[in-house]
């Protein structure tokens, strides 16, 4: 089966929108923490200043801070992926 110039055209857009979805999963992640985490952090904002300094901390896995941003990653990363699809293939 031979590759086609749309099947190539879309490939890019697809890892764009990833790539994209992966990004915006870094703040995205902090509506899949628990309470506590949230609590611990005090908004967004916190979240995002406090993430590198708290993933070093041996405690952040006992909360699952970094699991639950892999999770947001992996999540945002994949509906960017299927919204780049479908873009793509609306504009055919």
């Amino acid at each position: 089966m031979e590759n086609t110039s749309a099947d190539k055209k879309k490939s890019p857009r697809i890892v764009i929108g990833l790539v994209i979805g992966a990004v915006l999963g870094v703040p995205g992640s902090y509506f899949f923490q628990n309470e506590m985490v949230r609590a611990k952090f005090g908004g967004l904002g916190g979240y995002l200043q406090k993430l590198p300094e708290s993933l070093g901390d041996k405690g952040a896995w006992e909360m699952g801070i970094p699991q639950n941003l892999l999770i947001g990653m992996g999540v945002l990363a994949a509906v960017g992926a299927v919204l780049a699809l479908v873009v793509h293939e609306a504009k055919k």
